[in-house]
């Protein structure tokens, strides 16, 4: 078994806080109703054929009522911190992918304040050019969160009844409330559901976000993960018949970001599709890389 990595570590300087804000967001897709934004759901019920969707969000930390007053009639001020590529050419390389419940539905659970304050979070400008997307700063209260949803290839997306962002407000409650971008009330029916938790540090997940850098991969394969606790972790490379390929990486990290790199011909594997697998003590994030 080969061990083919170039592993680099960069720690956090500021130790994690003791309690921090857990977010499920939960997408039935047979709840759209409009046809033109209910990722390819047939709006009668009737569940969205994909097998993986996208979660494009935005988090407003600026205070809850400048981030409520943002939401009309802009729709998209709100997107100061933004975790997952859009624009022009969005990516399949794993953020903000959701988790496949089945049956249509899916769900992403993240950490507020690791999720959008990570090297991650994109730089991009909203809609209107008069907002920058930057990392949430440390200490801040998150009140509303946009959200849309979308295809690996970008050519479906979910949104509201008019294909207008979704939106998470209340955020700093006990009860997050999700609207449409026309109103501040609760929207009865809709296709999302949000579960949050305040949790202590020991109750978080070891693996917090996990991404493909690039995928397909041409020449390096690059992943970037962050742990919220030093233990001990593996990475392995299976075929598509579930065979272990590759060792990856087997060793106890510290907390903080880390990077697995290899070249891809020092690899030694054929052209095809092979799945990652990144396993710690308590939890598994798997991710499919195309080696050309």
């Amino acid at each position: 078994m080969k061990k083919i990595f170039t592993l680099n570590v960069l720690l956090l300087c500021a130790l994690l806080i003791q309690a921090q804000t857990q977010v499920k967001v939960t997408l039935d897709t047979k709840k759209f109703v409009n046809i033109d934004c209910s990722l390819g759901a047939d709006c009668a019920g009737g569940p969205s054929p994909l097998t993986r969707a996208y979660m494009h969000s935005g988090l407003c930390t600026t205070g809850d009522i400048y981030c409520k007053t943002q939401i009309i009639p802009f729709n998209s001020l709100v997107w100061e911190h933004v975790v997952g590529n859009w624009g022009n050419s969005p990516q399949d390389d794993g953020v903000g992918e959701m988790i496949n419940e089945g049956n249509g539905v899916f769900s992403k659970t993240i950490i507020i304040e690791n999720y959008f304050s990570g090297s991650w979070v994109s730089n991009e400008w909203n809609e209107t050019h008069t907002v920058q997307s930057t990392p949430m700063p440390s200490g801040a209260t998150p009140y509303t969160m946009g959200l849309v949803f979308r295809s690996p290839d970008a050519t479906l997306t979910g949104r509201d009844n008019m294909c207008n962002d979704i939106f998470v407000t209340d955020l700093n409650t006990e009860n997050p409330k999700v609207i449409q971008s026309f109103d501040l009330l609760p929207w009865p029916n809709s296709p999302v559901t949000i579960q949050k938790s305040i949790i202590g540090i020991d109750d978080v997940k070891h693996i917090n976000f996990f991404r493909l850098v690039l995928n397909p991969v041409t020449e390096q394969l690059n992943i970037e993960f962050y742990l919220n606790r030093g233990v001990h972790t593996k990475a392995v490379m299976y075929d598509q018949l579930g065979r272990e390929v590759l060792l990856l990486l087997d060793e106890k990290l510290n907390e903080g970001k880390h990077w697995i790199k290899a070249n891809v011909k020092e690899l030694n594997v054929n052209p095809g599709t092979y799945l990652i697998q990144v396993v710690t003590e308590s939890h598994t994030v798997t991710e499919r890389v195309v080696v050309l």
